[in-house]
């Protein structure tokens, strides 16, 4: 009974790390450090994945592109037209790269959240994630707001960002608002949502 339930705490918790995971790769744009993180969760999980759970992959990997075949489908011809193109660009590229890593996320979590109750623990989760985060980034803009700190470039968050005077890395205002309405969205969810459980 009890390797049972350490392999299910288990899963429960590699899903938490999916959700860290995707969540750092969405806020990565308006947290630019984010990206770090994400990188280690992500070889991670791939390491994790072929490790512990490797005879599970193939089925579930079946299954996965029966279901989402015309996803697959759109990125093959993406790839394709990009490899054909006499010019390629690395926005391109970039989407492409963007594309496989959605679809490496998604498979993840068809990997380790097998029944709905998995599920709604893994959507209070990530809901409770995005709030905590969304937090710490506001006290972060709350502290630039009153300037707090007498060096501008000495915020918490993006003092990194700042290698030069010349050459400043800014963060486009519809990202760096991102993490505060998807906060706000999981309070107003949580508090009218009915008990998941």
């Amino acid at each position: 009974m009890k390797p049972i339930l350490n392999q299910k705490y288990l899963h429960i918790n590699t899903a938490n790390l999916v959700g860290f995971t995707i969540l750092f790769y969405l806020l990565r744009a308006s947290i630019p450090f984010l990206k770090y993180p994400f990188l280690l969760l992500y070889v991670g999980l791939i390491i994790y994945s072929l490790i512990s759970i490797k005879k599970q992959i193939i089925p579930i990997l079946k299954t996965f592109v029966i279901n989402y075949h015309l996803i697959f489908l759109l990125t093959l011809i993406v790839i394709v037209s990009f490899l054909l193109s006499a010019k390629p660009y690395l926005i391109i590229f970039k989407d492409i790269l963007n594309s496989l890593i959605l679809i490496s996320l998604v498979f993840f979590m068809s990997l380790f959240i097998k029944t709905k109750r998995d599920l709604n623990a893994f959507i209070l989760n990530f809901s409770y994630l995005i709030i905590c985060l969304s937090l710490v980034i506001a006290i972060n803009n709350f502290i630039d707001l009153f300037g707090m700190f007498p060096n501008k470039n000495a915020s918490v968050l993006d003092s990194y960002v700042y290698n030069s005077a010349a050459n400043s890395l800014e963060v486009d205002y519809n990202f760096a608002v991102l993490p505060l309405i998807l906060g706000m969205g999981c309070l107003f969810y949580n508090l009218t949502s009915t008990n998941l459980y």
